[in-house]
Formats: structure tokens, sequence, C-alpha cells
């Protein structure tokens, strides 16, 4: 025998009934309590073991006669051998050369259905190999996958427990725990409760968690009138388990049930594909991926029932691992939207965040604004008192001292120095006007104060102004350096120059490259030479100039033309 062969045909007995000749695996009507196959092996003297699939309950197996195992510990041990493989090595010595009686008894209480499923013989090493695939695919893998499931079951339940407000996550709860509940049977053989009602529920259940599980796929689908198909597909799965009922009891194969089933996933499955279709969106495709797929399970898993038998397929059931396949996805799609979801919340909190860091932004400059306007209504407000002090008092008294000199007839040397005071007095109370960094009303100023001087002095004006743009440092303290600048310029002109007419001007001018202002004041006098001027004044006026950051430049080739060029911004 060198590879694994089916045993058969079998002559089949239930219930101690006469025996009937069977190739294919079979199930024995629901209420029967003992099935005895019996089977012909011939022995060429080489080693051989059994694999047996799909058998069903408390199984037995004898080889000639003598018992050879059991998955029971006796009689009435309510054992569920329900999908379970075994793998029996038949000793030598028991073997007999030539025909070999293996007997195969099945015993199961009632509404227990008995089944009998694939006997196969071959050499230990292969029959071991099988067994090993058939333990993974039939036992193994499915405790593996109901775990898996558990625990996705459980990180949706704690979901659920934050976010209550969400049915679609409390059916999503009721989805895992039905197909986790479904699978129990792969992890218990002794049942804690009533064997045969722990067979059914495992069973039956299936026509519940179905229906249950394409209500969700319609609920996460958000599908138009979802409540009608939902109310559709509890009514089908409870039409299919009273059917499976009649079928069973009939001892008829449970294909129309079945089928039921298989329809719903593709109607399921129709609508979903609809749904999305409508909205354009990938939102499902994972569903509807695995709700298709597992559908074509269902029909590889239908043809491998025990009447049926249309084919052997992979070997093994896909069914016990629908439910990890369904809930994976549904907990996939779900972490997706609530990925999304959490990913809008930081896009609005980041919104959010920006619009108040503005907000705050905004706020601090007001604020800024509100004080700097304060700090400016208060300079204003010492201004007006200085310059109001300054007229009233000091001003005041040198008009009073004036007078009283020119009354008293006292000499112009006395006289000349109250005058000078009098005009600097003037000079700083318009310094202290606010000009706005207005350099054209600045001269202004200047202008009306000396033009009484420079009439005295029989000098004619010449007003050469261009529109300027404002400098925006130009503030008091910086306006009385230009005003005194110019003032030491129009002083000397009127004293030293002996000039006719005279010209104060400005106009915006580039100097090296840097926008700026130039003022200047310009006579047609004798002008002097530079080197030979003694006194102070000049010093004056490039210390002036440097601190206003700006460039003096003095011309005395025909007349004398005093420059000031001043920065926009510094």
């Amino acid at each position: 025998m060198a590879a694994r062969t089916p045993l058969g045909p079998a002559r089949i007995s239930v219930d101690g009934a006469p025996p009937i000749t069977r190739n294919a695996p079979w199930l024995a009507p629901a209420g029967s309590r003992h099935l005895r196959a019996r089977f012909r092996l011939d022995w060429d003297g080489r080693p051989v073991a059994l694999l047996l699939t799909d058998m069903r309950e408390a199984v037995t197996v004898s080889l000639n006669g003598v018992p050879l195992f059991s998955n029971a510990a006796g009689p009435g041990d309510p054992v569920l051998g329900w999908n379970h493989p075994y793998r029996i090595t038949l000793p030598a010595a028991l073997l007999r050369p030539g025909a070999n009686i293996i007997t195969v008894d099945v015993a199961a209480a009632p509404p227990w259905a008995l089944g009998l499923g694939q006997v196969e013989a071959g050499p230990p090493a292969a029959v071991e190999a099988a067994f090993a695939r058939q333990q993974f695919w039939r036992i193994d893998g499915p405790r593996s996958a109901n775990a898996s499931l558990l625990l996705l079951w459980l990180l949706v339940l704690l979901l659920w427990r934050a976010r209550r407000r969400q049915p679609e996550l409390l059916l999503l709860v009721v989805v895992g725990l039905g197909w986790w509940l479904r699978s129990l049977h792969f992890h218990v053989t002794r049942p804690p409760i009533d064997t045969g009602l722990f067979a059914a529920i495992s069973r039956e259940s299936i026509f519940i968690v179905v229906p249950v599980t394409f209500c969700y796929c319609l609920e996460f689908a958000r599908l138009p009138q979802a409540r009608r198909w939902q109310l559709g597909l509890l009514a089908a799965g409870f039409a299919g388990l009273v059917l499976r009922q009649i079928l069973i009891g009939l001892g008829q194969a449970d294909l129309p049930s079945a089928l039921l089933l298989i329809l719903m996933g593709l109607g399921t499955a129709g609508l979903l594909l609809w749904s999305a279709w409508q909205r354009r969106g990938p939102d499902q495709a994972l569903i509807i991926a695995v709700v298709a797929l597992n559908t074509g399970f269902a029909v590889h898993d239908l043809g491998r029932i025990h009447l049926l038998h249309w084919w052997e397929g992979a070997g093994f059931f896909f069914q016990p691992f629908a439910g990890l396949s369904l809930f994976a996805a549904f907990f996939i799609s779900l972490g997706r939207q609530f990925v999304a979801a959490l990913t809008a919340t930081e896009g609005m909190n980041l919104a959010l965040e920006r619009a108040v860091a503005s907000a705050r932004a905004d706020l601090a400059a007001s604020e800024e604004r509100r004080r700097a306007l304060e700090v400016e209504r208060a300079i204003e407000g010492e201004r007006e008192r200085l310059m109001r002090e300054m007229h009233d008092g000091i001003g005041a008294n040198l008009v009073a001292a004036v007078a009283v000199a020119e009354r008293q007839g006292q000499p112009p040397g006395t006289i000349a120095p109250l005058r000078r005071a009098l005009a600097d007095l003037k000079l700083t109370v318009d310094s202290l006007e606010p000009v706005d960094g207005d350099m054209v009303a600045l001269l202004a100023s200047l202008r009306h104060r000396i033009a009484s001087d420079l009439a005295a002095a029989g000098i004619a004006v010449d007003w050469q102004v261009a529109p300027c743009p404002a400098l925006a440092w130009l503030d008091a303290a910086n306006a009385l350096h230009v005003l005194r600048l110019f003032q030491e310029a129009i002083s000397n002109a009127i004293q030293h120059s002996g000039a006719q007419r005279i010209a104060i001007g400005c106009a915006p001018r580039v100097h090296q490259g840097q926008p700026g202002i130039a003022a200047w004041v310009a006579d047609d006098g004798r002008g002097f030479a530079l080197s030979a001027a003694t006194g102070r004044g000049l010093a004056h006026m490039h210390g002036r100039a440097a601190a206003l950051h700006g460039q003096l430049t003095i011309a005395t080739t025909a007349g004398t033309n005093i420059s000031l060029w001043l920065p926009l911004a510094r």
C-alpha cells in the first residue's frame, strides 16, 4: 500500500436494521442511537494506519473484533467528536494476511444525527501527514481563528462601552459574540451543559448568526430602507432554521436551507455593491469582498454535506473561518472610519488652534495698539501741557522782557539776546507739535517762524518743496534736531552771507541706493571758506545730522547750499 486509499464499500446498519452498502460518507436519520459500519482491508504485510474524518460524536474502532480506539471514556460518555480527525495505527499482531474486518461504531443519544465520514488506510507516514493537515484545518486553525475573533470582539466591546450612542457598534458586538459561540465546539469536547443542547446551539446558530451579520453589513453601509431588508434577512434565517429541522427529521440533506444562506450572502453582496456604486466610494469594498468570498466558500462547503457529497473539495470546511474573516473586515472598515474621523478631528483641532493663536495674536496686537495709543495720548497730553506752560509762562515773560527793554531804550546788545531766546522758545514749541513725519509741514513751521527775521534782513524766500513720503521715525526730539540745524543755517545766512534770496525746500531723493528725503537751505550770498570757518556752529550741525542718521552736505561755490539727506527707514 503505497498511498492512502479510502476503504469501502462499507456495510452500514443503523439501530440493528438490515445493513446497506454505501461508498460515500453517510448521515443517519435524526433520532438514531447507533450506527455500525464494516470495512474490508486486504493486508500485504506492510505497516498500515487508518485516518477517520467527519465522524460524529462517540466513535469506536475495532480490528477483527478487537477494540483499538475510542474517543469516549465509556458507554454514555457525552463526547463531541464532530469534525475531529482520528489516526489509528493497526497493530501487526492483530492483522492477518488477506482480508481483515474493520468495524466503526458511532453512538449518540437522540436527537443527534449519527455521521459516518471518510475512512482511509495507508502507510503510517502518509496517514500522519494527512492527519496533521486535517488537524490544523479542522481543529487547530478554527481554534486560533476563534481566539483571534474573541480578541477583536473585546476591543469592539470596549469601543461600544465608550460610544454607546452608536447602535451599529452594539450590533457588531452581537455579531462577534454569535460567531464566537458558533465555533465554541472546536474548543469543547465535553460541554458543561447538556451535550444535545450544546450541539444544537452550535449547529443551528448559523441561521441566526448569518442573518444578523448581514444586517450589520446593511447598517454599516447606511443602506436606504435598511430596516426592511434587515427584517427580510431575519425572517429568511428563521425560515431556514425551521426548514432544516424538517429536512433532518425526514432524513434528507438540508440542501434548501443551505442554499437559502447562500442566496442571503449573494443578495447582501449585491445590495452593498449597489450602495457603493451609488456613493462612488470604497468604504464597503472590503466588506463586499469578504461577503462574496465567504459566499463562495459556503458553496464549497455545501458540496461536502454528508447526504450530498458532490465533491471532496479542500478536504475540510471553510465555514469555521468565516466568523474571523467577516469580523476582521468589519473591524478594519470600522477602524478606517474612526481613523478618518480622528484625522478630520485632528485637522479641525489644528485649524481651531491656528484660529485661537491668530485670535490671540490679534488680541495681543490690539492690546499693544491700545497701550501704544494710551502712551501716545499721555505723551500728547504732556506735550500740550509743556507747550502751554512754555507759551503762557516762559514765552509770556520773554515777550514782556523784550517790550520793557524796548520802552526803556535798552541797547541792542540787551534786546537781541532776548529776541533770540524768544525765537528759540518758539522753535522748541514748534518741534513739540505733532507733524506725523511730514518734512514739508516741519519746514513750513520753520519758514513761518523766521519770516519776520528774513523780511527785516531784506531777504526774499523761495519755497521749493515737493510731495514727500512720511518719515515714521521723525518724533519730537528728531524734529527739534532738524529745526535747530536749519535755524543755524538760516541764521548764518542772515548774519554773514549778505544774501538777497534764500531757498528752502525738500524732495524725495535716493542716496547710495537707499530711498530718503533731501531738505536744503541755499542762499545767493558770498559764501565762505569751509577751512576758514571758526566757531562750533558747523560742528553742531554735523552732530545733529549724525544723530538723525542722515548725511549733511555743505557747498559754498556760489553762495552757500546746506543739504540734509534723511533715510525713509532706519
